[in-house]
């Protein structure tokens, strides 16, 4: 019995698990119940507890597996992110090692340029120099107003003064006071800029008729040309000056017409009475009466003609070149840019080129005194103010790097040519052997040919682009050795031809015409007795170099004839008046006590007589 039930009962079990089996393959929908329903029915009372473990399980199951997506979509999403990060960051790492190497580029070749320039003294990054100069034109095209090229200029500033301070600190600090006023976007530049606008505003010239440059030229005959081509004219001046120097017999300029001025300048005291020239009127009156009169006098030989093409390029390159270094407040460049204008015309004949001259005339047409003291001659004043130019040209080369700050600050077009230290004193070389007295241009010229001749060819660069601030220092104390030796060879020619027996000059008769002397400059010298090119460059500067204050008691000297009312004229002729109205009292006092004396004296005599006449009666 036992027996029998126990196996019923096992058979019931297998039987159920059976249906269960098949259930759940079939979908499980019977065991989906809750547990409620479970409880509640009558068929499956006896089986609850198997169907609430498989419920049970089922939900587990299903939540476990959603949690699985809900982590993966998690994870992926993570890998994801993760993914995006590391490409950005690969990426910037990229960008970083780029400009890593960049900047290891740029540091190996500030190093480079550092090394260069304690080797030779006067290197620059160039490939730095050469960047910001692309990015510099890169603006100035890109944008038309003043603050971008304002931008331009001071980057380009700015990348030189960090070369510089890398690799060529030597350079930036060879930049005098007066040659950082030139160079566009510097503090001391902005700061004269404003100076001279205020300067103009508050300075202004009345505009004359018939006084446009717009105008062109058209030639004109004057009767004293015609006269003068014709040989015609007998003037006195122009002979004794003739005979001094014959070449210049023709063109030669002549003195002022006013006798009343001439008068006043040789009477000592009052040449008191008048304001004398300070040392800087002095240097533009000089400079400028020198180039007036060289184009006068000069230019033309006796064929009115300029005969070789060379003879066209050097005067033009003259003109180029003292357009660019002359000071810009000088009135003189109204003269050069005319003549500039019209150069095809000029170039015609010399009558076109001294008709546009009488346009310009100067004020004040002889030289200061410091030229013609105790010598009085014509070619003294002339040399003395030519050299004065020519050594104002120099360092106007210097200042301004030879035109290109010019460029740069737009006060010239981008189209001007500018010049090297080389291709200035090219120039120079041409003018002299083209245009001045041949007894002297032809030694000039062979001893500038001569490259060992104060190293010429060694300190004179051709590279205006690559060169240092000391490269362009190079040209005006290039000339003023010349100017020094120059001045030891007329001691010696003028010592020989009084003493024949002397060859040679002593070391302390060279040291009476060397400038500047101990005296002048104790600085320029160094204790081993050489010479301090530094303090020499220094002084040249400071003596020639004037341009750069702007100084209101110029302007009675920068201005031509005509401009302004002639102070000096005005001078004369109130002295003159005031003499007059002295000698006009003197003689009422002299004439009405000599009228009351003889008015005394008749008087008496007739008392006298009256006297005679009543005694003889009685």
């Amino acid at each position: 019995m036992t027996s029998s039930s126990t196996m019923m009962t096992r058979t019931i079990g297998i039987l159920l698990a059976m249906a269960i089996l098949t259930s759940i393959a079939q979908g499980g929908t019977t065991f989906m119940l809750t547990h409620d329903e479970s409880l509640s029915s009558p068929h499956l009372q006896s089986s609850s507890h198997y169907e609430f473990r498989a419920d049970a399980s089922n939900s587990f199951h299903l939540r476990r597996q959603r949690r699985r997506r809900l982590e993966e979509e998690e994870e992926e999403e993570v890998n994801h992110n993760n993914q995006e990060d590391e490409e950005e960051y690969d990426d910037a790492l990229g960008n970083n090692n780029n400009n890593n190497n960049n900047a290891g580029e740029i540091t190996d070749e500030l190093q480079a340029g550092a090394h260069k320039a304690k080797l030779q003294f006067k290197s620059i990054d160039r490939h730095s120099e050469q960047r910001a100069i692309q990015l510099k034109e890169h603006l100035a095209q890109n944008s038309k107003d003043k603050f971008a090229r304002e931008q331009a200029l001071l980057l380009d500033n700015n990348a030189s003064a960090a070369a510089a301070a890398a690799g060529g600190s030597h350079e930036h600090d060879q930049l005098t006071s007066k040659m950082k006023i030139h160079i566009p976007g510097t503090k001391e530049f902005i700061a004269r800029q404003k100076a001279l606008m205020d300067k103009v505003k508050s300075f202004s010239l009345p505009k004359k008729q018939g006084d446009e440059d717009k105008t062109p030229i058209v030639p004109i005959q004057h009767v004293d040309d015609e006269e003068t081509a014709n040989g015609n004219n007998n003037d006195k001046t122009k002979k004794k000056a003739g005979k001094i120097l014959p070449f210049l017999a023709k063109h030669l300029p002549k003195p002022p017409a006013n006798i009343l001025r001439r008068t006043v300048a040789k009477i000592p005291f009052l040449r008191m009475l008048h304001k004398p020239l300070s040392l800087e009127e002095e240097m533009i009156l000089d400079a400028s009466v020198s180039f007036f009169v060289h184009l006068e006098t000069m230019v033309y030989d006796e064929t009115g003609k300029l005969e070789t093409e060379e003879q066209m390029v050097a005067l033009s390159n003259w003109l180029d070149l003292v357009s660019l270094t002359l000071p810009p407040e000088w009135h003189l460049h109204k003269l050069i840019d005319d003549l500039q204008k019209n150069f095809s015309y000029i170039a015609e004949g010399a009558d076109n080129l001294h008709e546009i001259l009488a346009k310009h005339k100067l004020r004040h047409k002889q030289w200061s005194h410091e030229c013609t003291i105790d010598r009085g001659k014509f070619h003294v004043g002339f040399d003395c103010g030519f050299w004065k130019l020519l050594h104002i040209v120099s360092l106007g080369v210097a200042e301004q790097k030879g035109g290109i700050h010019l460029v740069q600050a737009e006060m010239v077009s981008e189209r001007t040519k500018t010049f090297s230290p080389l291709e200035a004193a090219n120039v120079i070389r041409n003018l002299i052997k083209f245009y001045y007295n041949p007894d002297y241009s032809s030694a000039f010229v062979q001893d500038y040919d001569d490259c060992n001749k104060h190293r010429r060819c060694d300190r004179l660069t051709n590279d205006k682009e690559a060169a240092s601030v000391g490269d362009w220092k190079e040209l005006p104390l290039w000339l003023w050795e010349v100017h020094n030796d120059v001045a030891i060879n007329v001691l010696k020619e003028t010592t020989q031809k009084k003493h024949p027996e002397i060859l040679e000059l002593t070391q302390e008769e060279e040291m009476k015409v060397i400038w500047p002397s101990v005296d002048q400059c104790h600085l320029c010298f160094q204790e081993d007795g050489t010479w301090n090119e530094n303090q020499v460059f220094n002084f040249l500067e400071e003596h020639y170099w004037i341009g750069t204050d702007v100084d209101p008691k110029y302007d009675r000297l920068l201005r031509f004839q005509g401009e302004e009312e002639d102070a000096t004229l005005f001078t004369v002729y109130g002295l003159v008046a005031v003499f007059l109205v002295i000698l006009y009292i003197l003689v009422r006092l002299v004439l009405g006590k000599s009228h009351t004396i003889q008015i005394a004296v008749r008087r008496a005599r007739n008392y006298a007589n009256f006297k005679q006449s009543k005694a003889r009666t009685v």
